[in-house]
C-alpha cells in the first residue's frame, strides 16, 4: 500500500459533541490496542471509551490523524502538556488498514496545529 496523505489537527473542541467522530476513533483504538495487546491483555480488553474520547477532545488533548482528501478519521494521539515545553502522548492508535505505511510515525513527527 502507498502511503495516505494524511492532515493530523487538534479538532475545535465543539467536534467533541459529533458521536460519529468520538465513535470512529473509540472504536479505531480499541481495534488497534486488542490487536496489538493479544498477547498482553484479557480478549474484553477495552483501551478507552466514548466519554474518555469526548473528554480528550472536549480538552484539546486528541490530535486526529485526517485521511485526505474526504477528512475521513483514521488515527489519534492523546497529547499532555506538562510544562510549557515539557509534555508527553500516548494512546496512539491508527486504522488497521494504514498500519505499516508510516502513517501512525508521520503522525506523531509532523506539526500539530489547532
Amino acid at each position: 500500500m502507498t502511503k495516505p496523505q494524511i492532515i493530523v489537527k487538534i479538532p475545535p473542541a465543539s467536534d467533541a459533541e459529533d458521536k460519529t467522530l468520538v465513535s470512529t476513533i473509540t472504536d479505531i483504538v480499541n481495534t488497534a490496542y486488542t490487536k496489538a495487546g493479544s498477547d498482553i491483555f484479557i480478549p474484553s480488553y477495552q483501551r478507552t471509551t466514548a466519554t474518555e474520547i469526548t473528554r480528550f477532545l472536549s480538552n484539546g488533548q486528541l490530535a486526529v490523524a485526517y485521511l485526505q482528501p474526504n477528512n475521513e478519521p483514521i488515527g489519534c494521539v492523546f497529547i499532555k502538556l506538562m510544562t510549557p515545553a515539557l509534555g508527553e502522548f500516548g494512546m496512539l492508535a491508527l486504522d488497521p488498514k494504514y498500519q505499516g505505511t508510516g502513517a501512525a510515525r508521520d503522525s506523531c513527527a509532523d506539526d500539530v496545529s489547532s
